[in-house]
């Protein structure tokens, strides 16, 4: 026994054996083979690790405590296994005690603090299998009547049950050995290599057969994957839990569901699990994992190891299913899985060849497990698996009492274990840290506590319909966090609030154009001379006329020209394509045209030249025509791209302008909007934001051709900006030219997804004082949502809350509203919304839809496609676009969230993934990337670097280096451009090229034999091609063997084709060839291209 006295940790390393060694080697289950397989994978983790502990209130013995310890693991010598192989195989063998099995460690004097660090700090302190014992006891020792017992094993070499067995035979040990009995150190049951064989006996046979059958039919077909939406910071390898009670009338209400329906209460809530799957993912096809265990044979039912089985249950479940209809589904999946329970999940996993997340497999994200221990000390137990403190149990002269360690690893991406103690049940939720965070987490569990009282209530009715929050918690939604309603003047149009700013201040400076003044009052005259020409031609209201003029104070002259003769104007931007301006003045009835025509037009439409027809306007005073235009005539028709490629028109009413100008002037103080920077084209909804609200509340209009044109301006025009409106991608580059004016103070950023990066970098620069992220579509009069984002929250820029006067809902596939950290569709109703599309009556009725949340008759919502959710607070979060998720090998992806992660990479200036259509007829992602200035950046290093935090599937299969990434007009990313412009690996149809480097050929020789190929391409995937974990692990033996080095089993699935392995290979060998080695390369690089010499020469650093 090993008595420590301070807090040295005794590691170990090799640790001698004291006890009898055994030297027979044992064959693995094929459970214990993929622990063994993981742990090889990463010796460092601790994912695997039980560790369960208890106070002991009492006198303790230590020394019988000691003797107890030693005849257990006598009794069970699975407990002193050592792990490696032999003959090539992995196998196990018996070594008998050892003195590190027990330690006791004095803790006098220590604060709990210490003590509950130390022990979380030993219960993921991980296992050398191949050289140590998997299990540790350490007595933690305040005084001789208060104690903490903590013990670890090694999932390799224990179950729960098992754990279970082992703590009721120790303390009859002990209790036994108090009394003076003498107790024997024969085994008490089958040992587990017996269960071994019994195993490999079954699955060789016709039982086998029929196993594989069933689990075969269950998983045909593409397997589902849930769509995580992943977190900017946190490590996915790091976890996060937390726990609740289920108070005694829910617990009691869900046994009488269970006894109702003859189901089992671990079924009940299992449906119940699915449900919330169902409804956070709105996924149809649900996997679920769930243990079992492989105890069917008596011989075995005391057996201690591992003898748990993990397997995927598949429900099906739709809208209009009812819970029962969903319970019963599962009773008949549980029954079936439990039938064929003894089919081992990883020889599933070898037969089926899932797609793999790097060395994991992707059969299932989330898991079940269920603990009920029965017997006089069942609640202590499963308080025990549970890691539920304060549950006591009297054992003759002590009290033991459940300590939780502060330790619960995430082996999928969200685990739920559900028990139940003294009647209640006890639910734990641990999901992985870079899923979610501690109060989304939390937030499930409250949903999930609701949706169970809800399915007690009403087990009839479609968990579509089934809530997930209270009716208080519905009613802040739909309510506390769209109380909007402001007044605003609803009668008002938008020329009319110019002419009454005109009239207060007529020598004030509108627009500054190129070192030129255009006062109020010169403005509103030109204004009134283009209405009246309008007039003189016969235009009527709601008329729709194209403004097709260059970027100068005439062109906003016209604006207010067109409004003030009560019609509407169509920007018709010179730059765009000739057959796409055509369309538009066909499809929107363009009567009039103000400025040079750039397409072939309908002869109907008149072209008024504007000329000099204002050079001497400002000699006239020309009155204001009148007119009977309202608030609800059309102001202006914008056009957006279609999804079919046919551009839409979306109607804006005068209304829907004043409603976001007025929450603007309530928003923005007038030293704000002194200096306004108009740089977004008339055809795009920014451009209303840059040109009305300075001049209706007195500011200036400061002109230019676009943002990046800032830099040439002089610097006198350029200091008079003082609120900069703009994109993202645009903003970042005035940055990177040093170009924003000093004088500016707020920055407004809308059109694209904002980076917390970007807001900390203009914060930086100490004239920015505020930074707003704004979102909205042109349906909703360009701004529906806006935040203020402090200077110092590094976490993602959220969108904010509705703007005065506009709602905004999340909701899921049935039009209800999800809870906070449910990701659904943004739904947006108010004042802001259009009328519609033009001449586009069926899209209109699909895009606006009826409020059903609203009280006021012909309220409607328009239907973003833009996927959010509610933070805590009701601050809606962006996370991405509905309609770009895409599919590729079975994984849901968001090209996003891959464009969030690149822009990170330090050498990456500006950055977009697309989607191409692959030459396998499936899919393939595509990053395009702009380097910053001076900067060189390769493929390969952003493939490694993007997998340090993002899953193999989502790692873009071809890069393109390009100096800017074109954009629209309106500054946006131009997608489209980038589509038809493939890097020419993925373009074009090539052969997949042959090794040519020595490493790539040693690679490919032993690839080839393993996988059983003729010949094999340096892109070649080794899992796609046949490989499993077995087989890596023979791949990595040979190649251990062949360079004589250490290769670490996890290089083959963090480099999956001989490219990328090659080239880690070179890298970990320290670039070093030997001499043979290094001729063979130079007489290969004699019959290669220049351009491959280079590149090849580069990989080894030459």
């Amino acid at each position: 026994m090993t008595t420590i006295s301070d807090e040295t940790n005794n590691s170990g390393g090799v640790i001698p054996v004291t006890g009898k060694a055994d030297t027979v080697y044992f064959p693995l289950s094929y459970g214990q083979k993929s622990l063994l397989f993981l742990h090889q994978l990463e010796p460092e983790s601790a994912d695997y690790n039980i560790a369960r502990a208890f106070r002991i209130h009492g006198l303790l013995d230590v020394n019988t405590l000691y003797k107890a310890l030693n005849i257990l693991t006598e009794r069970y010598p699975i407990l002193t296994a050592v792990f490696g192989e032999n003959h090539g195989k992995p196998s196990m063998r018996y070594t008998g005690w050892h003195e590190s099995i027990f330690q006791q460690i004095a803790t006098t004097g220590w604060s709990q603090f210490a003590i509950q660090e130390r022990l979380r700090v030993e219960a993921i302190r991980p296992f050398l299998l191949t050289q140590g014992v998997p299990v540790r006891c350490l007595l933690f020792s305040s005084n001789p009547e208060e104690h903490i017992f903590l013990f670890v094993l090694h999932h390799i070499v224990s179950d729960f049950h098992s754990l279970e067995l082992l703590f009721r035979e120790l303390w009859a040990l002990y209790e036994g050995l108090s009394l003076g009995q003498a107790l024997s150190s024969k085994k008490t049951s089958a040992d587990y290599a017996a269960f071994t064989d019994w195993q490999n006996n079954l699955l060789q046979g016709a039982d086998g057969d029929k196993l594989w059958e069933y689990w075969q039919n269950q998983l045909e077909g593409e397997l589902p994957s849930l769509n995580f939406i992943r977190k900017e910071s946190g490590s996915p390898d790091n976890s996060i839990n937390c726990s609740f009670w289920l108070d005694e009338v829910l617990s009691a209400s869900l046994k009488n569901l269970s006894r109702r329906n003859n189901t089992t209460l671990f079924q009940t809530v299992l449906a119940a699990y699915n449900i919330l799957l169902f409804r956070y993912f709105e996924q149809n096809d649900c996997v679920v994992a769930v243990p079992f265990t492989s105890r069917n044979m008596r011989a075995y039912r005391n057996t201690i190891g591992y003898l748990v089985n993990t397997l995927p249950l598949r429900t099906y479940l739709s809208c209009s299913d009812t819970f029962l209809n969903v319970l019963e589904k599962v009773k008949e999946q549980a029954q079936g899985a439990f039938s064929h329970r003894e089919y081992p999940f990883p020889l599933l996993v070898e037969k089926l060849q899932p797609e793999r997340l790097g060395a994991k497999v992707s059969l299932f994200q989330a898991m079940f497990s269920w603990q009920k221990i029965r017997g006089k000390d069942g609640d202590f137990l499963t308080a025990m698996a549970l890691n539920l403190e304060g549950v006591k149990l009297h054992s003759n002269s002590l009290v033991l009492e459940t300590l939780d360690v502060g330790y619960k690893p995430a082996q999928l991406e969200l685990t739920l274990e559900m028990g139940e103690v003294a009647g209640r049940l006890r639910a734990n939720l641990i999901s992985r840290s870079g899923l979610f965070d501690k109060a989304n987490l939390e937030s499930m569990l409250k949903h999930f506590s609701c949706l169970l009282k809800e399915i007690c209530a009403n087990p009839d009715k479609p968990i579509s319909r089934l809530a997930m929050f209270p009716p208080e918690m519905r009613r802040i939604i739909l309510e506390d966090w769209n109380a909007t309603l402001q007044p605003f003047p609803v009668d008002t149009c938008i020329h009319q609030c110019f002419e009454v700013q005109a009239t207060k201040t007529p020598n004030s400076p509108a627009i500054l154009f190129n070192n030129q003044t255009i006062s109020y009052k010169t403005l509103n005259q030109q204004a009134n001379r283009i209405a009246q020409m309008l007039r003189q031609v016969g235009v009527k209201t709601e008329s729709r006329v194209g403004v097709s003029l260059e970027r100068t104070p005439l062109m906003v002259a016209a604006l207010l020209g067109i409004l003030k003769a009560g019609v509407a104007y169509v920007p018709l931007d010179p730059h765009y394509p000739a057959d796409r301006l055509a369309f538009m003045i066909e499809d929107c009835g363009v009567e009039v045209l103000l400025g040079q025509p750039t397409c072939v037009i309908p002869s109907s439409v008149l072209v008024l030249e504007l000329g000099n027809v204002l050079a001497d306007v400002e000699l006239e005073d020309i009155p204001p025509l009148t007119s009977k235009v309202s608030s609800q005539n059309l102001a202006y028709v914008l056009y957006t791209s279609g999804s079919t490629g046919v551009p839409k028109g979306v109607a804006i009413t005068h209304r829907n302008a004043i409603a976001l100008l007025d929450w603007a002037s309530r928003i923005y103080d007038d030293l704000q909007l002194k200096g306004l920077l108009a740089s977004t084209s008339l055809s795009f909804d920014l451009s209303v934001f840059e040109l009305f609200l300075p001049l209706i509340t007195g500011g200036t209009v400061v002109l230019v051709e676009n943002a990046l044109s800032l830099a040439e301006i002089e610097e006198a025009t350029a200091n008079t900006i003082t609120l900069v409106n703009t994109v993202p991608s645009v903003l970042k580059e005035l940055l990177r030219l040093g170009k924003l004016p000093e004088s500016v103070r707020t920055v407004n950023l809308a059109g694209e997804p904002l980076s917390a990066a970007l807001v900390q970098q203009l914060y930086s620069n100490n004239s920015i004082q505020k930074v707003y992220n704004l979102y909205g579509p042109t349906e909703d009069t360009t701004y529906s949502t806006f935040a203020l984002i402090p200077a110092d929250d590094s976490k993602k820029p959220p969108i904010g809350k509705p703007i005065a006067n506009s709602c905004g809902y999340i909701l899921d596939r049935n039009l209800e509203p999800v809870p906070p950290g449910v990701a659904g569709e943004l739904y947006l109703g108010g004042e802001g919304l259009a009328r519609g599309y033009i001449n586009r009556p069926a899209l209109t009725a699909e895009r606006f839809i009826p409020n059903s949340f609203s009280q006021q008759a012909g309220s409607r919502l328009y239907r973003t496609g833009d996927l959010c959710r509610y933070r805590q607070d009701g601050t809606i979060e962006f996370l991405g676009r509905k309609d770009s998720q895409v599919k590729i090998r079975g994984f849901r992806i968001e090209p996003g969230e891959i464009e969030a992660v690149l822009a990170g990479y330090p050498a990456v200036r500006e950055c977009a993934v697309i989607v191409a259509n692959g030459n396998n007829g499936g899919k393939n992602l595509v990053a395009w990337v702009a380097p910053n200035a001076e900067k060189t950046v390769q493929a390969e290093e952003l493939r490694k670097y993007l997998a340090q935090i993002l899953p193999d599937y989502m790692i873009p299969g071809a890069f393109g280096i390009i100096s800017a990434l074109p954009r629209t007009p309106g500054g946006k990313l131009d997608r489209l451009r980038l589509s038809s412009n493939l890097p020419e690996s993925v373009a074009e149809n090539k052969v997949p090229n042959a090794p040519i480097t020595p490493t790539e050929m040693a690679i490919a020789q032993y690839w080839a034999e393993i996988l059983g190929l003729k010949e094999v391409g340096i892109n070649d995937n080794f899992f796609e091609q046949g490989g499993h974990s077995l087989l890596a692990t023979q791949l990595i033996a040979h190649l251990r063997e062949h360079y004589h080095m250490e290769i670490p089993l996890r290089s083959i699935f963090d480099h999956p084709t001989i490219s990328s392995l090659a080239i880690y290979l070179d890298l970990l060998g320290a670039n070093s060839i030997v001499e043979a080695d290094f001729e063979l390369l130079l007489a290969q690089l004699e019959q290669m291209p220049d351009e491959e010499v280079q590149k090849r020469l580069a990989e080894y650093e030459v």
